[in-house]
């Protein structure tokens, strides 16, 4: 961006970044429709990847608020 002659300062484009991230992916990634299902070796996997997820986008978000 700032190649282009923006002057938002990275810091900030990367917390941006971390807020929709958390916002449209990882809220989302919580496997509520998961929860009513049997635990068996698919879900506990499907579960275990979505939680991956959402683990990443907070960590992420931890990282930019220290910026």
């Amino acid at each position: 961006m700032s190649a282009e002659g923006c002057a938002i300062p990275e810091e900030q484009v990367r917390r941006g970044h971390a807020l929709c991230m958390l916002l449209m992916t990882g809220l989302s990634a919580i496997p509520f429709d998961l929860f009513n299902q049997p635990p068996t070796p698919d879900v506990k996997r499907a579960a275990a990847n979505r939680a991956a997820l959402a683990r990443y986008s907070l960590d992420l978000l931890n990282e930019t608020s220290h910026s």
